[in-house]
């Protein structure tokens, strides 16, 4: 899995902001309660295949951030490997003259967020205790997303470019609390997470709104994503072991229109690092479990209750770590019916080699603690 990423032409130094959005699967979006979200998505490039890379979301902050997929019974960040060695997007930007934030309007220490920063090594972390503003404590979690990115817009205001900073949302998480101002002013949808699903929308909205005044804002690349599928699908393909990992991401520059579209290629979370790196122009060598958005690879990995799920071009793959149990055309067959493991020998094969080699290089490393290349 090490990766290295050379270019030809010098770092654009661009910033880049990454939004991660709680309970944000693909089944909440592009139904009307995303207004702002689905309008963003005609202006990016937009991953119509998108995957995330665990079902919690502390899996998803060392996926996006540090390419590390959650292949164990337990996360990363709250394991015995958490103080593992890593080399991320906030070291790895550092070093490349960067200032680096990480933002999550919850109490300090909730999810353990802010002891993983200091490992990957993010210059400095916003949580609720540094909350400058509006009195907006949501009584449960912490501040709502409207007033929490109000202020994560300040902030990089007063940072020295380039920077990068991540965010992650609060307020789409259950209880799904909405400020007593907006009750009533969302479509309640048809499951409990909608309403709130509506009014993260419309923080998201505002944050833009003031972001684009701000003289950082054209020379940004926006990365967003959600942690990982909410517990409620709205229909039966999101039901399945493909459609319940499925998350928008979506690459959005100001200042870029050719990085316009959809695509349809496969890509997971543990792909956002390499492909901003590729973005970037920065030259790097890294060890990541995935790959560049550009590149000509098409697969995603992810692993629920002892099984890992292997997602290549067309087909998905269902494996025990000891056999297959399961084969599948996920694109012609979204709900899974027809196993073609019988049928497709040589595929099932091919599939099966390459999942057992990714599992013992993901386990040697993190056991080896050789998670970085120094």
């Amino acid at each position: 899995p090490i990766t290295e990423i050379l270019s030809n032409v010098n770092p654009t130094k661009k910033n880049v902001v990454i939004i991660i959005l709680e309970s944000f699967g693909r089944e909440n979006i592009q139904r009307g309660q995303t207004p702002f979200l689905d309008g963003l998505i005609e202006k990016s490039l937009f991953f119509e295949n998108g995957f995330a890379n665990g079902k919690l979301s502390i899996d998803a902050v060392p996926s996006t951030l540090s390419s590390i997929p959650s292949l164990m019974n337990t996360s990363l960040i709250t394991s015995s490997y958490s103080i593992n060695e890593v080399y991320g997007l906030p070291k790895i930007l550092k070093e490349n003259g960067y200032q680096t934030a990480f933002f999550h309007g919850a109490f300090n220490g909730s999810q353990n967020f802010d002891q993983y920063c200091k490992v990957a090594g993010f210059d400095n972390y916003f949580g609720k205790n540094e909350y400058v503003g509006p009195e907006a404590f949501d009584g449960r979690w912490g501040i709502f997303d409207e007033e929490f990115m109000q202020y994560f817009s300040g902030k990089m205001t007063e940072f020295k470019q380039p920077f990068f900073s991540t965010i992650f949302t609060i307020s789409s998480h259950n209880p799904y609390i909405i400020p007593e101002k907006y009750k009533g002013k969302f479509p309640k949808g048809t499951t409990k997470i909608q309403e709130s699903i509506a009014y993260a929308d419309y923080a998201l909205k505002r944050f833009f709104e003031t972001a684009s005044k701000e003289e950082w804002y054209k020379n940004t690349l926006f990365v967003i994503t959600a942690d990982h599928t909410s517990s409620e699908p709205t229909e039966k393909k999101f039901k399945t072991n493909v459609g319940k990992f499925r998350v928008p991401i979506l690459f959005f520059d100001p200042s870029n229109p050719s990085i316009v579209g959809k695509n349809l290629k496969n890509l997971q979370q543990i792909d956002i690092m390499p492909s901003i790196i590729d973005y970037l122009n920065i030259d790097s060598k890294m060890i990541t479990y995935g790959k560049s958005y550009q590149s000509e690879k098409d697969f995603v990995v992810y692993y629920l209750d002892n099984i890992y799920h292997y997602v290549s071009g067309d087909y998905y793959l269902a494996f025990d770590g000891k056999k297959s149990l399961g084969l599948y055309n996920f694109k012609k067959d979204e709900l899974l019916k027809t196993n073609l493991i019988k049928t497709e020998k040589a595929k099932t094969t091919e599939m099966e080699t390459f999942i057992k080699a990714y599992i013992q290089s993901f386990n040697e490393r993190m056991i080896g603690n050789k998670l970085t290349l120094q």
